[in-house]
């Protein structure tokens, strides 16, 4: 499903945003996972019943803390309360078009909300802790000329009765606030997970996204931002690594809506074994988004015959005086290269393994978090069988820190 413009934020309650979301979901069509005649990521249709079932069962938290820089840290109650403008806009990045998003909308039990006041600098990343919930929404505003970055480890805690989980994160970006956001996705390889990222970005504002997806058997992920004040501006860099059957529905998209935004979406796959992926990425210019630019790359490396790649850049342009790119490559491993790391006396596997990390490291090595990036590398040295080896850390190339 493509949006066609910045979700309205109209005063709508969270709660009754909930109700809504009830009552729609089960007159819309079930989701497909069909693009074209040739593109597909199907699977079987999940059975929403025995999910909401056992979300029934999801705990409710109760949270009212301040961490650094006197960011609250908050259940929804707690922040409706002491901040009331955060009310109507929980939910109100996700479409009521999407079977997917309502479905989260009617199931999910409550909100972690954190608000960053003006004119915060935060000199060190905050956690966001996995909780314990099928169904997970966080809502995070953050103030007028603010410096912020979270890290978000996404990961099994226990099990909940059902493989499917679902997670939200919406940012509000005030005028010349910057926020840049890191995950990595390793759930077991028996959940289908969807996740929905989703920022508005003001006037001269910036959210930068990096995700890392690696685990679950099926992934649906959608991050996207509005750029809905002149001058916004974000960056979309994903980091994605299949084996076995594993199948990655993945999409990255950035609306502009107001003259002189800016927008970057980078993707980087390695595909092994009989996985599958869709990666569409779709840059919007609006007729209201002059002198706006935008740019956007996808590319797979595929290790095996019975992998299968499909990235689909698209650009949408409305308006004149503009600069836009798209690219998309699917390559496999190249022979004349992994000769010439051998011939510098590296054994055969190892210059495997580097030959993918210098892959992937056009990508990864943009996310600001340093632990993120560690423990992408260590993961996908085991997803690819080749955590034994003796690659050293030297060889690769070290990471800029994006944020300051």
């Amino acid at each position: 499903m493509v949006m066609k413009k910045s979700p309205s934020s109209q005063s709508v309650s969270w709660r009754n945003r909930q109700q809504l979301a009830q009552k729609s979901f089960p007159s819309l069509k079930d989701v497909s996972f069909t693009y074209g005649l040739d593109i597909s990521s199907s699977i079987k249709p999940f059975d929403y019943a025995q999910i909401s079932t056992a979300a029934s069962h999801d705990p409710i938290f109760a949270l009212n803390e301040r961490v650094e820089s006197g960011i609250s840290v908050m259940d929804y109650s707690t922040a409706s309360a002491a901040f009331p403008f955060v009310d109507s806009l929980i939910g109100s990045l996700l479409s009521s078009e999407s079977k997917l998003e309502l479905f989260h909308l009617s199931n999910v039990k409550n909100v972690l909300v954190m608000v960053v006041p003006e004119n915060t600098h935060a000199t060190s990343p905050i956690a966001i802790v996995p909780g314990k919930s099928i169904f997970e929404h966080v809502f995070i505003f953050v103030g007028k000329n603010s410096r912020v970055s979270f890290v978000h480890l996404e990961k099994d805690l226990q099990k909940t009765g059902v493989n499917y989980r679902s997670s939200v994160v919406e940012i509000f970006a005030e005028e010349n606030a910057h926020v840049a956001y890191s995950s990595i996705q390793s759930f077991s390889s028996t959940v289908e997970r969807v996740s929905f990222k989703r920022s508005r970005v003001s006037t001269n504002a910036r959210v930068d996204w990096f995700w890392s997806e690696l685990g679950s058997s099926f992934v649906k992920s959608d991050v996207s931002s509005f750029l809905v004040g002149e001058n916004a501006s974000s960056q979309n860099v994903c980091v994605h690594v299949q084996n076995n059957a594993q199948i990655f529905d993945l999409d990255a998209r950035a609306i502009h809506t107001h003259p002189q935004t800016k927008s970057t979406l980078l993707s980087r796959g390695v595909l092994d074994g009989e996985s599958k992926n869709v990666y569409k990425g779709l840059i919007r210019m609006t007729k209201d988004a002059p002198h706006s630019h935008g740019e956007q790359r996808a590319d797979v490396l595929v290790l095996s015959p019975t992998a299968e790649a499909d990235p689909v850049p698209m650009l949408e342009i409305e308006g004149s005086d503009i600069q836009c790119s798209h690219a998309a490559t699917v390559s496999r491993l190249d022979a004349s290269k992994l000769f010439y790391l051998s011939s510098r006396g590296l054994d055969d596997s190892v210059a495997r393994a580097l030959y993918i990390y210098g892959f992937l490291d056009h990508a990864l090595s943009r996310f600001p978090s340093a632990e993120i990036i560690s423990e992408s590398r260590s993961r996908i040295l085991r997803k690819l069988g080749l955590s034994s080896l003796n690659v050293e850390e030297s060889l690769l190339v070290s990471p800029p820190q994006v944020m300051v």
